[in-house]
């Protein structure tokens, strides 16, 4: 049953990640065949990743919980749902943000293979409330390198 909700969850994201590439696509003017924009983002090259950052009440807890070292995605288009806990920091220049959890929401981020003028953002999870678990879904479309030019 989980594994249906979650391929269904998968579908839907990638959905919403096909009409935003098909934005950004038209605003920077790259002309795409079908076939291209198809390779690029389609539920076949997406991936779906469930993180859960679980509790804990031991003394060793105490403190700030890293959750996830510095990375940034290596996709096309990542589409993120977390969950009230928060916990998400990007990088601002040379500054950690903490991005604050915004109820039924989604956080995009465009990935690595948005190459050219376009960077990742570098971002990592600390997970503040070590009382809590932490659930987060992470769907990136992996496709082919896009090139800008």
């Amino acid at each position: 049953m989980c594994r249906v909700l979650i391929e269904e969850y998968g579908r839907h994201i990638t959905r919403i990640a096909v009409s935003l590439f098909e934005a950004i696509a038209q605003a920077l003017n790259l002309e795409l065949s079908g076939d291209q924009r198809s390779e690029l983002l389609s539920e076949s090259t997406g991936l779906i990743r469930v993180y859960r950052y679980p509790q804990s009440s031991s003394v060793e807890a105490e403190g700030e919980a890293l959750g996830m070292e510095v990375h940034t995605d290596s996709s096309v288009i990542s589409i993120l749902k977390e969950d009230e806990t928060g916990g998400l920091e990007i990088m601002k220049g040379e500054e950690w943000l903490r991005v604050k959890p915004v109820a039924d929401t989604l956080i995009i981020n465009l990935g690595d293979m948005m190459q050219d003028e376009y960077k990742g953002v570098k971002h990592r999870v600390k997970k503040k409330d070590r009382t809590r678990e932490r659930h987060s879904a992470d769907v990136q479309s992996l496709g082919a390198k896009v090139s800008l030019h």
